[in-house]
């Protein structure tokens, strides 16, 4: 009956309005059936398929001791203690926090041969920490400067970092007076 009205309607609307505008209405409403007896079919299927599904009948297995055991088990209650503090505080000296800067240095050059041997022997007579002299060779010795400033920066350059060249960046760690800057991280 419902179908008899539409074809009713539109034929009506074809013959009112002229062909477009009944022609565009048509197929609006032919395809809004179409979805809907699609989307309902599909439905359908879905809910035919799914039914195995919700009368599965989940076997009766037996108890599991051990899960039993882990499931139902806890820590044991701990009870704290107490101590009475000290009635003075040491007299030991306490360390100092060591701060130090890290700031980014471009490197302007590598210094080798004699040049970089001064310096190091320089800084080992100082007191600095470095490397065995057995293993100076590995290491770099560079100059080069911090961002925004001018003034030249030497420091050494582990040998994990590879190869630097001129213009590479590096996190130099500033060393106190009398001692070697250290590049800690490639900035690159």
């Amino acid at each position: 009956m419902r179908w008899l009205l539409l074809a009713l309607m539109l034929g009506s609307l074809t013959a009112c309005m002229g062909g477009s505008i009944a022609q565009q209405l048509a197929s609006s409403f032919a395809l809004r059936a179409a979805d809907k007896i699609t989307s309902n079919a599909y439905e359908a299927q879905l809910l035919k398929n799914d039914e195995p599904r919700r009368n599965i009948v989940l076997k009766d297995t037996e108890r599991d001791d051990y899960w039993h055991a882990f499931t139902r088990s806890g820590f044991s209650r701990v009870t704290p203690t107490v101590e009475p503090s000290p009635a003075q505080p040491a007299t030991e000296p306490t360390a100092q926090i060591q701060v130090t800067r890290l700031v980014r240095v471009e490197m302007w050059n590598l210094l080798t041969g004699r040049e970089k041997h001064a310096v190091l022997e320089k800084a080992r007579l100082k007191g600095a920490e470095l490397p065995p002299p057995s293993q100076w060779q590995r290491w770099q010795v560079a100059v080069g400067a911090a961002e925004g400033e001018k003034n030249a920066i030497t420091f050494l350059i582990p040998p994990e970092f590879g190869k630097l060249i001129s213009g590479d960046d590096a996190m130099v760690e500033l060393a106190g007076t009398g001692e070697l800057n250290i590049a800690r991280y490639p900035a690159n």
